[in-house]
């Protein structure tokens, strides 16, 4: 644990410490969303960090393989991950656990898929900026319309990374929506990698660190431009995404501007009066 006791977004704009703090979370919610778009499609059922080759040979499914109603989606499929390799951040990577998918209806009418996740840890192993540990526990939801696919998850995450040299930790708790929205003439496929299109995110994120359990209301006052041809984190060409403070005071957000594809986005702390 690495943070002092916080109650207001005032105090969080007010030193260095601080501003890195912010920094923190924002970079967290922001490699969550970069996360998310692999898991809302069975093509690439993976984590973000790890590119799409080397889970050939890593990956154990089990359970209940049968598509009665065939919507393409298995029964209750079981994805077991001892992975190791390089990632998109070109740092060594690993992802080991388990992913429970199931199909939520014999209804051929419901179109998309019920993913349970249990520690389910992702490792990323680079610079400072880019190094992580996470692992989680929770449920997604993913559903399917012709032009667009939404998610909404509910997720326990344990998270360690480095602030000014020092490791840090913070349990998470992510319950936030996910819509990606694509203009393409071809209808979205739960077995299709997803095309290009904007993000809209809404929800909580609850940040518990040290003497600091801080609550986020999260929201995209301009949509997330996801770029389906980029292959370097973030995934994003423009766009932003907001988490503001869910406090007694309330006064303040911190800022996440994407700048391009595999750029760093702008992240930032605004108090408010």
């Amino acid at each position: 644990m690495f943070l002092g006791a916080c109650s207001s977004p005032v105090d969080l704009a007010q030193d260095a410490l601080n501003t890195v703090k912010a920094n923190a979370i924002g970079t967290a919610i922001s490699q969550d969303t970069t996360e998310v778009l692999d898991s809302m499609t069975l093509a690439n059922l993976k984590s973000a960090s790890l590119a799409p080759q080397v889970l050939l040979g890593c990956v154990e499914v089990t359970g209940d393989l049968s598509d009665t109603d065939f919507d393409l989606v298995p029964a209750a499929a079981v994805f077991t991950y001892t992975c190791n390799a390089i990632g998109r951040f070109g740092v060594e990577a690993s992802l080991k656990g388990q992913v429970k998918v199931t199909d939520p209806s014999s209804d051929i009418s419901i179109n998309g898929f019920d993913t349970t996740v249990t520690d389910l840890n992702l490792k990323v192993i680079g610079l400072q900026s880019t190094s992580y540990d996470e692992t989680r526990n929770g449920t997604r939801q993913v559903r399917y319309s012709p032009s667009f696919v939404d998610n909404s998850q509910d997720l326990s995450i344990d998270r360690t990374f480095v602030l000014i040299g020092l490791a840090g930790t913070a349990k998470i708790t992510n319950k936030l929506n996910y819509r990606l929205e694509t203009s393409s003439q071809e209808p979205l496929s739960v077995v299709s990698a997803l095309p290009s299109g904007s993000v809209e995110i809404t929800g909580k994120f609850n940040w518990l660190s040290g003497e600091d359990n801080l609550s986020f209301t999260v929201s995209t006052p301009q949509k997330l431009q996801y770029d389906a041809s980029c292959q370097t984190a973030p995934l994003f060409s423009s766009g932003e995404l907001r988490a503001s403070l869910l406090s007694a005071s309330g006064n303040g957000y911190i800022r996440i501007v994407y700048q391009g594809c595999g750029l760093e986005p702008e992240i930032k702390f605004i108090a408010l009066p």
